[in-house]
């Protein structure tokens, strides 16, 4: 019996495992989409090489990194972070499901000037004084700027 409840449990535990993998990926999937085919292009443009951004949805990180002009987001954090964008679920289903580059821009300002208890977002520049002239030559004040900011 009590072999059976130990299987049954890893089982379960192993099936949610996979299901939260799957569940990254796809976010992944949908932010890389987002700035790399859809409304998201034009601000990804903006970003040199060497740029990356942390994406945090709720617990859940990605980082968004442009290298050799291609705009790749993994799960997890790597390498050094100059920029965070944390968001709740919400914020990110309503931001990401934009049609236009205006539509974003306006649901950025809503989520992250004018945040409720539902939908909340704020950008953060995690530079040092002396790295800061790095913010505007990677492109950071461009995107921000394309995507609603207002920096």
């Amino acid at each position: 019996m009590y072999k059976e409840n130990f299987i049954n449990y890893s089982l379960l535990l192993f099936l949610l495992e996979k299901r939260l993998i799957e569940l990254s990926m796809e976010i992944a999937g949908k932010i890389q989409d987002f700035f790399n085919n859809g409304p998201g292009i034009l601000s990804a443009k903006m970003l040199r090489d060497g740029a990356r951004i942390k994406i945090s949805i709720d617990s859940d990180d990605y980082t968004l990194d442009r290298t050799k002009g291609i705009l790749q987001v993994k799960p997890g954090v790597s390498g050094k972070i100059d920029v965070t964008w944390t968001m709740n679920r919400a914020a990110f289903d309503y931001v990401f499901s934009s049609m236009s580059w205006e539509e974003v821009r306006s649901r950025v300002q809503e989520v992250s000037f004018f945040p409720n208890e539902e939908k909340q977002a704020k950008l953060r520049v995690d530079m040092n004084d002396d790295e800061i002239a790095d913010y505007s030559w990677r492109g950071y004040h461009y995107w921000a700027r394309r995507m609603g900011f207002g920096l």
